[in-house]
């Protein structure tokens, strides 16, 4: 998100509230009882769920999902860890290198190297989102080449050689310039927004899904015949932002506190719809689309930040689901048919 987003503290009428809420539950239990969990944890034993549980819970091989962190914010490795690890789930987390141990808007803290190099240990999948957070559209050929190259000197210089490259504001992708100026750093990098990431990016010619980001296409090349970008391709990720979904309910909702139960239910079921959203595409093992969910804060510090009780409730749901959880990391190209492929 571009800018911060203040909190609305608005009094909702009792029985308003007391409505609205049986109204929610009911039409959220009969609109995904086949394959909502809502239950919270019963128990607070933090013990490490093993890796073949949490791959294997519903023995599903069609749904997968990749969790990204933007930013680095220091929550994502004090509050969020936590909650993957229990899973012994990983996640993809693109890195500023400038704002690295010191903070990013206003009291905003960014992880510090140690930080950093210990999610790197620990297999977290880190990657490049520039030097300072520059539109790539707005700045010099230049200032580009620093921003892109320098970023990914930055974390080689401590131990991690980044591969994926997040374009700040999700800008430049229909830049044939700034297209080559990150792929002569990087293999892939993601740009602009869609629920679902199609692997051979034919989500519209194929499917009929999502004309905006998929029309004309049925690979991922990156430029069409004329030469023009495709709008998805390997330096083209399309992502689905949890806090931009979060921004559109508060508005929707205008009375109700940020955090409070009627957002945060509206919110986890978006969350529960966007990720078993690709089941209809996924047949016998054979992936064609994948959920990317992008997080920034894991706190209750901005209106559009994702609370702990949200995320880890929404992690409990993958897993007690059968979903399989990966890095960006993990996806594979075929250079000669351009398409995207998971890597076991």
């Amino acid at each position: 998100m571009a800018s911060k987003i203040n909190h609305r503290h608005v009094v909702v009428g009792i029985p308003t509230t007391i409505v609205f809420m049986i109204i929610l539950l009911v039409v959220g239990l009969f609109s995904s009882l086949p394959i909502v969990t809502y239950s919270q944890s019963s128990s607070s034993n933090d013990s490490t769920i093993s890796d073949q549980d949490n791959r294997n819970t519903t023995n599903n091989d069609n749904k997968f999902i990749i969790l990204v962190f933007d930013r680095g914010y220091k929550s994502q490795f004090t509050n969020a860890k936590p909650i993957l690890d229990k899973y012994g789930y990983k996640a993809t987390v693109f890195a500023i290198c400038n704002f690295i141990g010191n903070t990013i808007r206003g009291a905003e803290s960014a992880m510090n190297w140690h930080e950093i190099e210990t999610l790197h240990k620990k297999g977290y999948d880190i990657q490049s989102h520039g030097m300072n957070h520059k539109d790539l559209t707005s700045i010099t050929l230049d200032g580009r080449e620093f921003e892109v190259g320098e970023s990914k000197q930055c974390l080689l210089d401590h131990g991690i050689n980044s591969i994926i490259y997040s374009a700040a504001f999700n800008k430049g992708g229909d830049d044939p310039e700034i297209i080559n100026i990150i792929a002569k750093y990087y293999d892939f990098s993601f740009n602009a927004h869609s629920t679902l990431m199609f692997l051979h990016c034919d989500g519209w010619e194929k499917f009929g899904f999502d004309e905006k980001n998929y029309k004309g296409q049925t690979d991922c090349r990156t430029y069409f015949d004329d030469g023009t970008p495709t709008p998805t391709n390997r330096y083209a990720i399309k992502e689905w932002s949890q806090d931009r979904e979060h921004d559109r309910i508060n508005d929707r909702w205008p009375d109700s506190p940020p955090h409070g139960p009627i957002i945060s239910e509206i919110l986890f079921n978006k969350f529960v719809e966007i990720v078993n959203s690709q089941t209809k595409f996924n047949v016998n093992g054979q992936i064609n689309a994948i959920p990317i969910i992008t997080y920034h804060n894991v706190n209750e510090d901005e209106t559009v930040s994702t609370s702990e009780e949200l995320f880890a409730r929404e992690m409990k749901y993958l897993h007690d689901n059968g979903f399989q959880v990966i890095t960006v990391s993990d996806l594979g190209y075929n250079e000669d048919e351009n398409y995207f492929f998971i890597e076991q």
